[in-house]
């Protein structure tokens, strides 16, 4: 029997038959997509199959069947050559069977605790399966946008996470927040901050470049939309001797500008005080 009839058989799913028995996902698809198995997986398969489905069924070559059947013969022999070997080993102490009493209600309590955990991941399987049909979607981790998480919903990655390392909590958000629920709804994404948008522009210009914009900030004054805080902006870059010419100016033209004359006064302050700190 193929690998693929022994799943539709019995009903089970890629990931539902490598989680018990220790498979890699990827090892299974790349054969059924046509693959052969490597040695160590396909003795896994017919292992886990219970011979259902055997070395021939996987692809295997015969030369290579051969060899595998002949390592497990060799290796089932030396098994029963050592117990047969030192039978007086056999009979154990009390000490001996009272530990061994003890291992083996240990492996009991694992035992119940892989049961437990598979049947958690069964049922895990199947409650995504029926959230997935309710509210009609392909792909699993789509239910992330139905399950709220921290501001937002669920991300991806989480749902992964809860997935094997958190099944039973996992189980419960896809219950109260899609099965349970009358119309599960989407939940908004938590908001990203705003991009912060540079406002300001460092632009260098020369004195004689800052004289030309004052110069022509003044000549059209009302014309131009805050021409007066830029006027207060550039007059203090402004040097002193181009301040003493355009004051000379101003009085030939026999006009009154007050924001040229307290430029011109603290000019003449700061070039007092560095006098005076020299």
């Amino acid at each position: 029997m193929k690998l693929q009839d022994w799943l539709t058989r019995y009903n089970v799913s890629v990931p539902k038959f490598c989680i018990p028995h220790d498979f890699c996902e990827e090892s299974i698809y790349t054969y059924l997509k046509g693959g052969i198995p490597r040695l160590d997986v396909a003795v896994k398969i017919v292992k886990a199959t219970h011979g259902e489905v055997s070395f021939e069924d996987l692809g295997l070559a015969p030369e290579v069947i051969r060899k595998i059947r002949l390592k497990q013969k060799k290796a089932r022999a030396k098994r029963v050559s050592g117990s047969e070997k030192h039978p007086i080993d056999n009979f154990k102490s009390l000490k001996q069977i009272a530990k061994d009493s003890k291992e083996h209600k240990k492996g009991d309590d694992m035992s119940a605790v892989v049961e437990t955990s598979t049947s958690t991941l069964q049922e895990l399987e199947e409650c995504i399966s029926k959230a997935m049909n309710r509210v009609n979607i392909q792909k699993e981790t789509d239910l992330c946008f139905y399950i709220p998480w921290k501001n937002g919903h669920l991300h991806h990655f989480a749902f992964g996470r809860l997935k094997k390392a958190e099944p039973t909590e996992l189980l419960r958000m896809i219950r109260e927040h899609i099965l349970e629920k009358d119309n599960p709804s989407h939940v908004s994404s938590k908001p990203r901050p705003a991009l912060m948008v540079k406002r300001v522009v460092d632009v260098k210009l020369k004195r004689s470049q800052i004289n030309q914009l004052l110069t022509v900030l003044k000549s059209s004054g009302s014309e131009i939309q805050g021409a007066d805080e830029l006027i207060s902006m550039l007059s203090p870059h402004q040097t002193l001797p181009q301040v003493q010419k355009l004051m000379l100016e101003m009085i030939r033209e026999k006009d009154i500008d007050q924001g040229l004359w307290e430029t011109y006064t603290k000019l003449v302050e700061e070039e007092r005080g560095t006098l005076q700190q020299k």
